[in-house]
């Protein structure tokens, strides 16, 4: 709020109680709204693993199993597109341990390389 970023706004939750909330002044739709026990788990975390988590939420808005590329992590939380494997790996590992994700992945073979390949699903709360 000091820099104008944020505004306290209202709403109302499925039983019509108002809320208090915080919004980008800027953004329309680019959000994500987060449970209080989601909240909770994000508190016990680094920044990167909670910059980590948020965009596997907005990604996987509806909850569902969805392909997402390590590279494509790395770049929306601020990390370079390469060699990042191994620490967004950590950050998902913890972000996994905490109960917050579930992830799976496979091996494609593309021109002659084993790919590995990650699956996301984030947990309903």
């Amino acid at each position: 709020m000091k820099f104008n970023l944020v505004v306290k706004d209202t709403i109302f939750n499925d039983n019509l109680e108002l809320k208090l909330i915080y919004k980008f002044n800027e953004l329309e739709s680019n959000f994500v709204l987060l449970s209080d026990k989601e909240i909770e788990k994000l508190l016990t975390l680094t920044s990167n693993e909670i910059k980590v988590y948020l965009v596997l939420r907005y990604t996987l808005y509806d909850y569902s199993w969805r392909n997402i590329e390590l590279s494509y992590i790395a770049k929306n939380i601020g990390l370079s597109e390469t060699n990042t494997a191994r620490t967004i790996k950590k950050y998902i590992d913890n972000l996994k341990e905490k109960d917050l994700i579930d992830y799976s992945y496979y091996f494609e073979f593309i021109e002659e390389k084993n790919i590995k390949r990650y699956k996301f699903r984030i947990k309903k709360y």
